[in-house]
């Protein structure tokens, strides 16, 4: 976010900014969902890592789940990090350990 503010993303581009830092929670869903039916929002832009949370986090915040059903279709568009942009950048792996069931 200091980086976002520094740069003035939301002034400059007028969007809004919005961090689940972590699965995302039923209002989040809630919030894009409702957003969804109204002629304001034209899509949202998701960027994140190419790790297995990331991909979790992106799967959770769109799809329907237990907790909760959309009722509109929410317009996606994922600029998150794929391989061949780890590949191009020469980026450093980050440990991940997978944990017996």
């Amino acid at each position: 976010m200091p980086l976002m503010e520094a740069a003035q993303i939301a002034e400059r581009f007028d969007v809004g900014i919005m961090s689940t830092k972590g699965l995302s929670v039923t209002a989040a869903r809630r919030l894009l969902d409702e957003l969804s039916a109204s002629p304001y929002l034209k899509r949202v832009v998701v960027l994140h890592d190419f790790d297995v949370y990331a991909f979790s986090i992106f799967g959770t915040l769109f799809n329907d789940t237990r907790r909760y059903a959309f009722e509109n279709e929410v317009p996606v568009v994922d600029l998150g990090l794929r391989l061949s942009d780890v590949e191009a950048l020469e980026l450093d792996p980050e440990p991940y350990e997978v944990s017996d069931w």
